[in-house]
């Protein structure tokens, strides 16, 4: 029986069928549209996606011409043919380039980038109006003209964005990345604001501010009031439903303490990697005796001879030993060669290849962890809890482990527990709950996430979206609990695995089957004397895990049978898990105050970032 679009898209949303990655042809539709593959990799005949609207459409034997009608591809504006340019002028451009980068001493990149190329467009455009013979230096603006419209511009847009940024706020679908950072010449001190949220499933990061602290303290006080002045240049008066992502600094506890705080889940990671190696005194020769390999290749002046080059350490870094002892691993056999031929073999006397085989191993799935907790341009707070669980795995006790490993492995068990786990809250647990496949996840703290989501849909008066119906007369239960921090947490480790999953697809090195093992298959019904509410329902869901299932898409896809609680998780899913983006932020700056430029203003710092990530985000 041949299936229907419905129950196609179904299988979309919880992750059965996947979308080929592969442009189909060359017609303009292929831009919104992909093919649809089976779980055996095949294509699904007559039928096509449509990224734009998530609807499945009929498709006849590699005829587009009822693809084009659809309204989503009526949209799309064709773009018109590209004239290529001959041989001869574009060998004569990269002359001109490369006489410009030579004369001005800029950087080779200063010819890559979206910014650039729209401003050659524009010089085309004025070349094809006015010909060759055009007063150059008259056309080119003043690099103070370029300043004060820099801040204009982003007065403008901050202006545009006040309306939606204050409906995201009050609507509860608000957070914010937020951290300190000192630039390398001046010493200013300044504080970073990104602003998190999602809208038809794409997320925004934007940076709001990049404000200087003008060499006051940045005491909590301070930090709370520079925040608050932040928020108010776009309208925002009260921050109480904006959720904060932010490290363990004393000041920024102190300034949100009357707000809803997260700790960043990296900078907890970190802490548990940094401190659990610092006291593994087993690994000091071993590390050491690597530190002292890099040195004497640096000094030596070996680099060269090697396929790659060798990383140096930071002693209080775990990525960095991570780093340089990856590098010694990928050039061992080269090194040991030198060494011989160099009559330096001593040196290699204390390196445990065995030890450091290991390690690799071990910091390359902690690095998956560290990279999927930085997302902010996908889910990442649903990943924290199991990754948790993951890292635990990772270090679980094994026969076969040489002695150091084995005290690293205790070492990062234990401090997972003193550093990471009590500083979580009940909104990790939330998004958990949140993530379809793990709902059983928890089955302690089951009752207490319930009337958490609950008590939050009623806070934030969520309403249920316009174009979806609900399914019956639904309410929701009047139970609520606040959203307190708590510092206990249950999970199934042991004897609830569904080892069907976790056996044959955690293989696959980052998906989400990585890091949910521990699935928790439901034997009997769970019986209760609640209603049946939205929240209630959803926690009797039994949604399969697959390497693709796409959690967005399946909330999505399941708003009209949970109307106000697919409007919540959505939420729930665009808080990031680390403040990453606010460090990410702190790179630009630094390309932006540099030797040279030390004397920039703070005000067009500020301006510079908010336009970058404003145009990024909302294709300006």
């Amino acid at each position: 029986m041949a299936e229907k679009e419905d129950s196609i898209g179904c299988k979309i949303a919880n992750g059965s069928y996947s979308l080929s990655g592969k442009r189909k042809g060359r017609s303009f539709v292929w831009n919104i549209l992909s093919e649809i593959l089976k779980p055996d990799g095949t294509l699904l005949e007559g039928f096509v996606y449509c990224r734009t609207c998530l609807k499945v459409l009929k498709y006849y034997n590699g005829q587009t011409s009822n693809l084009i009608r659809h309204p989503c591809c009526r949209n799309i504006k064709t773009s018109q043919e590209l004239r290529t340019v001959t041989v001869e002028d574009k060998n004569e451009a990269v002359k001109k380039f490369t006489s410009w980068v030579v004369e001005d001493c800029r950087p080779f990149s200063v010819v890559q980038g979206s910014g650039f190329i729209k401003l050659v467009k524009f010089f085309i455009k004025i070349g094809a109006s006015y010909g060759e013979h055009v007063d150059v230096e008259d056309l080119l603006p003043s690099a103070t003209t370029i300043s004060r419209n820099v801040q204009k511009c982003a007065n403008e847009k901050k202006e545009e964005l006040k309306e939606e940024i204050n409906n995201i706020v009050s609507s509860g679908g608000a957070s914010a990345t937020i951290d300190m950072w000192t630039d390398n010449y001046v010493k200013r001190n300044f504080l970073g604001v990104t602003f998190h949220y999602q809208k038809d499933l794409k997320f925004f990061d934007l940076v709001l501010g990049m404000k200087s602290m003008n060499y006051e303290s940045s005491s909590g006080d301070n930090v709370l009031n520079k925040l608050s002045s932040m928020f108010k240049e776009y309208g925002v008066q009260n921050m109480s439903q904006i959720k904060f992502i932010t490290d363990r600094g004393s000041n920024m506890v102190k300034a949100l303490k009357q707000n809803i705080r997260l700790n960043c889940s990296s900078h907890l990671f970190s802490n548990v990697l940094d401190k659990s190696f610092e006291e593994t005194e087993e690994l000091t020769d071993v590390l050491a005796s690597c530190k002292k390999i890099v040195k004497y290749f640096k000094k030596a002046n070996l680099q060269h001879l090697l396929p790659t080059s060798l990383k140096s350490q930071c002693p209080t870094r775990w990525n960095s030993n991570y780093g340089m002892i990856k590098s010694i691993i990928d050039n061992w056999f080269e090194i040991n060669n030198i060494m011989t031929d160099n009559e330096q073999s001593q040196r290699l006397l204390h390196v445990n290849v065995s030890i450091l085989k290991v390690l690799v191993s071990m910091c390359k799935d902690f690095e998956t962890v560290f990279n999927k907790l930085q997302l902010c341009s996908s889910p990442s707070l649903c990943y924290v809890l199991p990754s948790i669980l993951k890292i635990k795995n990772i270090c679980e006790f094994n026969n076969s482990d040489i002695a150091a490993i084995s005290v690293l492995k205790e070492n990062i068990r234990k401090k997972i527990e003193e550093i990471w786990v009590v500083n979580l809250s009940i909104w990790h647990k939330v998004a958990t709950f949140l993530y379809p496949p793990a709902i059983n996840m928890q089955p302690n703290d089951l009752d207490d996430i319930k009337n958490f989501c609950i008590s939050q849909i009623q806070n934030n008066a969520i309403s249920a979206p316009t174009s979806a119906t609900s399914a019956g007369n639904d309410s929701l239960s009047p139970t609520a609990i606040s959203p307190t921090l708590t510092t206990h947490f249950s999970f199934n480790e042991s004897n609830q695995i569904d080892q069907s999953h976790s056996s044959s697809l955690c293989s696959k090195t980052g998906g989400d089957t990585f890091f949910f093992t521990y699935l928790v298959k439901r034997t009997t019904p769970q019986a209760t004397e609640k209603p049946e509410d939205e929240v209630e329902r959803y926690s009797r869901e039994e949604v399969e895990m697959t390497e693709n299932f796409n959690l967005m898409e399946w909330w999505q896809s399941n708003q009209s049978k949970y109307p106000h609680l697919s409007k919540f998780a959505l939420q729930i899913h665009a808080i990031p898990a680390s403040s990453a983006a606010a460090e990410r932020s702190f790179s630009l700056a630094g390309n932006l105050i540099t030797e040279k430029r030390n004397r920039i203003a703070p005000g067009s710092v500020d301006s510079l970032l908010f336009l970058n990530t404003y145009y990024k985000n909302y294709n300006a």
